[in-house]
């Protein structure tokens, strides 16, 4: 990298979770590959985060930025991060989470053995991930080295469980997430249905990333209310019809039960069929929501009588 930036930065969302943090802080200090920072967006924490991440500072081999704002959700982190990181390539971990030793080393080789002309077209690499106990979570790719849409991976193939990944930088900024809902849960599948719309993925079948998967009851994005957490669960399933229309025919019950969803949660967060229809840009998102108007109904309705205990 030119001007002293970072080949990597590294990205942490966190709130309240200085306990664990320390996790990520000791696996970024054993990585062999030394040219990164660590961005660490505090969205809202009352505990000692900023203080430990103060002391944190003063002995770290790599540069820290920190930064603290109003309880806004994961996705506005991601925003916020945006704006701040100064690397190559954008990779993230989350604040109960931790990377192998030599994890940016890997990355780093991985991708710079690729011929240019080969990735111009490609956002980033996607890996495996294995849980605290060292078990593979979910499935490998079907071919280490792939290149291919990521939505074909997780929805045609099916290709389930936690994976880590990076983004090169300057893609991971073109796809901002929708700021106009805060303190909800937006899945990350948001990004990938715009992002995967215009770019390719490379998948590799190496293990980097330790997910602890008995800490996440409380994590960045599980503190939300049900009728909240609609509001974000709505813009995964318009993002599938306005962004990944192209799988229609490939995996139609997968596309129709999805809008039935859509149209179940707009109801429940009382928004319109006007404006369902409108918020819908896509033909074949149309067709399908016409299709399935009946249906979504009937899930809101039995939704409805199950809160109310009928």
């Amino acid at each position: 990298m030119t001007n002293n930036n970072p080949y990597f930065s590294v990205f942490t969302p966190t709130y309240n979770r200085a306990y664990s943090l320390p996790r990520v802080f000791d696996c970024l200090q054993k990585q062999t590959f030394r040219d990164f920072e660590w961005v660490i967006i505090d969205d809202g924490s009352t505990d000692n985060t900023k203080e430990l991440v103060e002391k944190w500072k003063t002995i770290a081999e790599f540069p820290i930025i920190y930064q603290w704002q109003p309880n806004q959700g994961k996705h506005i982190a991601y925003n916020t991060a945006a704006a701040l990181i100064r690397g190559e390539l954008f990779t993230s971990i989350d604040s109960d989470d931790e990377i192998i030793p030599e994890a940016l080393s890997i990355m780093m080789k991985r991708w710079t053995a690729i011929p240019e002309e080969l990735k111009k077209n490609v956002s980033g690499m996607l890996f495996l991930s294995k849980d605290q106990n060292g078990n593979i979570i979910g499935d490998r790719f079907p071919a280490d080295g792939m290149i291919a849409d990521p939505i074909d991976m997780f929805l045609v193939k099916k290709i389930k469980g936690d994976k880590g990944g990076f983004l090169r930088a300057s893609v991971f900024k073109m796809y901002p997430f929708p700021d106009s809902v805060k303190n909800v849960l937006v899945p990350e599948i948001v990004f990938i249905h715009r992002l995967a719309r215009d770019w390719k993925t490379i998948f590799i079948n190496e293990i980097l990333l330790i997910v602890w998967v008995d800490e996440r009851e409380d994590h960045l994005g599980n503190k939300l209310s049900d009728v909240k957490s609609y509001s974000g669960i709505r813009l995964s399933y318009l993002a599938l019809l306005n962004y990944s229309a192209r799988f229609f025919k490939k995996i139609p019950k997968t596309f129709f039960a999805n809008t039935a969803h859509y149209i179940q949660t707009s109801l429940y967060l009382k928004i319109g069929l006007a404006k369902q229809w409108r918020d819908i840009r896509t033909a074949s998102g149309r067709f399908a929501w016409l299709l399935m108007l009946p249906f979504g109904y009937w899930l809101y309705s039995k939704k409805k009588k199950l809160i109310n205990g009928e």
